[in-house]
């Protein structure tokens, strides 16, 4: 059963890399031949892989893991570059048995038919400054995605700097068909169509902050390890113990966890080779999105708290 895990886990992680140019509503690349593009991409990776379709481009879109009849289901709003492909391979070993997950970058205020009540809504946050560095990366080196190829040619792309000169701190709404680093967590909280890809109308951080309250799972991708084992205590209802490597004072058994990072091709990086002017220009962009990060930030050291002191362990150390 575990290698069966993880051949399915790397088959997901294939697909996923080759993904995020799907997301893009105007940018369709997938060569489907006999079904129409959003019934394929709708299908769980499961059925894909059954029916022979593991070659095709696949970003979460849907179910992830089906849930059983009855059973509860995590509907995760995937921000981009916020973890989503990493959590929906590792997510299986934390869910309870016949419990659904379902992940699609999608809006907050979108309707979604499969919600059945009991369902937890959930969503990973990003630090800021680190979350526009990397859409900056992804939206010029990402091979797999056709968008970025055609932004390699774009003055604009030359680097990270004048790519952020380009957004003037949100005065200019044009994004090239790729993401706009306009405060995108604190639209994605907010906005009512397809996704947060685009900038269109000023987000009010108010409401962002009521929505983010409403949500049943917060994790950070700054705590991704820390964050998984959050959810198996929430998903359990804090009934089951948590998994060995849920300890960090235990080095041994936390650093025997493996994740599966979707890294998405792009090249080594770090927020330290941001410029003080790249910080500065960061900071315009993302000054609500850095007040929902705080509230997102203080929400979960509050829950991992609770987790730690009710199965005497440490997750933040």
């Amino acid at each position: 059963m575990a290698s069966m895990r993880a051949f399915l886990s790397l088959i997901l992680m294939v697909l996923c890399s080759t993904s995020m140019a799907l997301q893009m509503s105007s940018h369709r690349d997938i060569p489907i031949q006999t079904r129409h593009d959003d019934d394929a991409m709708r299908m769980s990776y499961y059925e894909r892989n059954a029916m022979g379709m593991s070659h095709y481009k696949w970003t979460p879109w849907g179910w992830v893991i089906p849930r059983k009849t009855g059973k509860r289901a995590y509907f995760n709003i995937h921000i981009p570059k916020n973890a989503g492909c990493s959590v929906s391979v590792d997510i299986e070993q934390f869910l309870p048995e016949g419990e659904g997950f379902w992940s699609r970058e999608r809006c907050y205020g979108q309707e979604m038919e499969e919600h059945e009540t009991g369902d937890m809504d959930m969503a990973y946050f990003r630090e800021p400054m680190s979350h526009v560095h990397s859409q900056f990366l992804e939206c010029k080196y990402d091979k797999d995605w056709r968008v970025a190829m055609r932004n390699l040619k774009r003055e604009q792309f030359e680097n990270v700097t004048t790519w952020l000169t380009h957004f003037q701190g949100g005065a200019e709404q044009a994004d090239f068909g790729c993401y706009h680093p306009y405060n995108m967590q604190t639209r994605a909280l907010t906005c009512k169509d397809k996704n947060c890809h685009h900038y269109d109308s000023e987000p009010s951080v108010k409401d962002a902050l009521s929505n983010l309250d409403s949500l049943g799972f917060i994790g950070l991708v700054e705590h991704y390890q820390a964050s998984l084992c959050l959810f198996h205590a929430k998903a359990h209802d804090m009934k089951e113990p948590l998994p060995t490597f849920c300890n960090c004072k235990d080095v041994a058994a936390w650093n025997s966890f493996r994740s599966n990072h979707e890294g998405h091709g792009l090249p080594a990086h770090s927020v330290v080779d941001l410029t003080q002017e790249d910080k500065a220009m960061i900071k315009a962009l993302t000054r609500k999105d850095e007040q929902v990060y705080q509230k997102a930030l203080r929400r979960f050291r509050s829950d991992i708290a609770k987790v730690e002191d009710h199965f005497n362990v440490r997750l933040w150390c």
